[in-house]
């Protein structure tokens, strides 16, 4: 061993025990400081947060909206008319047996909006509307066929919208199904609505 090579040693051993002596030791990460060619000891790992179920934004809380949001798309148990329950995920489209419900109960409106004789149908159909959202927690658009006047005092049979929560969806009323359907599907997919066509 050579000379040089002694004296890094004999001096590295001197400060370590200096170091001890007053009660002043390295941390782990300081020793190679101390120690020629010695590595630094690895940085500890910052902990990943948990994350929180609804937060949108990702800084660790739930601001108001996030908690309304939260809450509006939690899932829900939906009773059938049998006595059996479904559970709805609002962020999914309704089950068809839900969908079927609905329908069967809004036929008795069908049937009267078809006359000429319909005051206070249309509102019935707009509550109706409201009440399978709140019950399914799913936002409703009703395309439905409807008696309408004409200018020269007759009647034509037109198909129309209306949405639930909303006083209108802006969507005119044509005699042509298939526009109205995929004007109320334009409409709906912007919105997280779900159309429901009422024959």
């Amino acid at each position: 061993m050579t000379k040089f090579r002694r004296t890094i040693l004999t001096t590295t051993a001197a400060l370590l025990l200096a170091a001890l002596l007053t009660g002043c030791s390295p941390a782990s990460g300081d020793v190679a400081g101390l120690i020629p060619g010695a590595a630094p000891a690895p940085a500890s790992a910052t902990p990943t947060p948990t994350a929180i179920p609804g937060d949108r934004d990702g800084n660790g809380t739930l601001s108001a909206f996030e908690t309304e949001q939260l809450a509006k798309n939690a899932l829900r148990d939906y009773t059938m008319p049998d006595g059996s329950v479904v559970t709805i995920d609002p962020t999914q489209p309704l089950p068809t047996e839900v969908v079927a419900v609905i329908k069967s109960g809004a036929s008795p409106l069908m049937s009267a909006l078809k006359t000429t004789e319909k005051d206070g149908v249309l509102l019935s159909l707009m509550n109706n509307a409201d009440a399978v959202a709140d019950a399914t927690g799913k936002e409703v658009v009703f395309v439905y066929n409807t008696a309408s006047a004409t200018a020269d005092w007759g009647y034509e049979m037109l198909w129309a919208t209306t949405a639930s929560h909303k006083d209108s969806t802006g969507i005119a009323a044509v005699a042509s199904r298939d526009n109205v359907v995929a004007d109320a599907q334009t409409w709906a997919g912007t919105r997280g609505y779900e159309v429901i066509v009422l024959e």
